[in-house]
């Protein structure tokens, strides 16, 4: 295994991300690496395999705490409590007094016995995969529960829960019409959470929604469908209170994801697991790309000799800067950009800015997305690598 290079530039601790490759059951749109949660002997091996890699990294790099940590999946939340318990307890003691922990909860997992567990862990924060209030939606994405059993389990949670909750929904799904949509997010949006990420469907080539489409059985809204639903979401997000932070976020003043936004900002992170990712950023710009293998066997057998490393340097570190933060409502900043790239021509960005002034805005704090640049970044993004490929 290439060994992952230690934060060189940042004062800000790293973040951890780590994958539970178990699901109860798959969705039809998911490809992530997942496998049957019913065999208690692979999971016990997974714990194994991930408190070496975690002792690992964390040695390596001489880490003694984590700015957040994420767990994620796959279905975290579908783990035996006492399995979930050992995940806790070896990350555990690199959990500082701030530290952001979260993890992924499906609501039909959700028991008094895990939420025992969880209450009584580190984990401060929890994101609730509710995806769609609509049965119809959820039948076809074989998501588990109906709408009921979810509204009801997520109030009867919310009253419990001490910590803070966002709650993830989609669009653009196959009989999802405006007013699906809009009773999903209006029923969320009742409920005292802090946090809503709203995702587009990515038809994923591998996934079997994608092939039930390509048969022609399903149908996907159209492009104008979509617009006309997104517009009408975000008119309800605004009158909400919670203000857009990202481009598929929103959250109350102060409770933005801070682990989202290491990954924005291109902070380091470490990723434990089958499939993670992991980065660290260096003085120069450039970026170590750590990658776990999506083989769950394999790392479990032995989760180092199956990871490798690659470097993202030049035009590649520098776009990847520019794209993702321009993703955010705070946009790419001049104090940052002139400490990662100064080479960066300062006329480039301005041309930028001329093709596309009603998608991008200029100030003294630097280049950011106008409201509605947020939701139209493909084209300045392409000029960007055009311009990028001319210095």
């Amino acid at each position: 295994m290439n060994k992952p290079q230690a934060v060189s530039y940042q004062t800000q601790a790293p973040s951890l991300y780590i994958h539970v490759p178990f699901c109860i059951s798959r969705c039809t749109y998911c490809d992530y690496c997942t496998a049957s949660v019913n065999s208690l002997p692979d999971q016990q091996k997974y714990l194994n395999s991930l408190h070496q890699e975690l002792a690992f990294i964390t040695d390596f790099s001489h880490i003694d705490h984590f700015d957040t940590v994420y767990i994620g999946g796959g279905s975290p939340s579908c783990l035996p409590p006492e399995l979930l318990q050992q995940l806790l307890s070896a990350v555990q003691p690199f959990v500082a007094a701030g530290t952001e922990v979260s993890m992924e909860l499906n609501p039909m997992d959700c028991t008094p016995h895990l939420l025992q567990t969880i209450q009584n862990s580190c984990i401060n924060r929890l994101s609730i995969g509710v995806q769609s209030l609509d049965d119809k939606v959820r039948k076809i994405m074989q998501r588990r529960g109906s709408a009921a059993a979810v509204i009801q389990v997520v109030s009867e949670l919310l009253v419990a829960w001490n910590g803070s909750v966002s709650v993830d929904l989609m669009y653009g799904l196959p009989t999802q019409n405006q007013h699906s949509l809009l009773h999903s997010l209006q029923t969320v949006l009742q409920w005292p959470i802090q946090h809503l990420s709203l995702y587009e469907l990515i038809l994923e080539p591998a996934s079997p929604l994608a092939a039930r489409i390509g048969q022609g059985s399903l149908r996907l809204p159209s492009d104008e469908e979509n617009d006309s639903t997104w517009h009408q979401a975000l008119q309800t997000l605004a009158a909400s209170g919670m203000q857009r932070y990202e481009v598929s976020n929103w959250a109350l003043p102060g409770q933005e994801c801070r682990h989202n936004q290491h990954y924005w900002q291109m902070h380091t992170w470490y990723g434990l697991g089958p499939s993670a990712v992991g980065n660290s950023s260096a003085a120069d710009g450039s970026y170590i790309r750590h990658y776990n293998t999506s083989d769950t066997a394999a790392y479990c057998l032995d989760p180092l000799a199956c990871a490798y490393s690659q470097k993202v340097s030049g035009k590649d570190a520098l776009f990847e800067y520019i794209m993702m933060a321009l993703r955010t409502s705070s946009g790419l900043l001049w104090t940052d950009l002139q400490t990662r790239h100064p080479e960066l021509p300062p006329k480039l960005l301005q041309r930028l800015l001329s093709s596309w002034p009603d998608h991008l805005t200029m100030d003294s704090r630097g280049l950011r997305a106008t409201s509605s640049g947020l939701d139209l970044l493909n084209g300045p993004l392409q000029q960007l690598l055009t311009l990028l490929d001319g210095i």
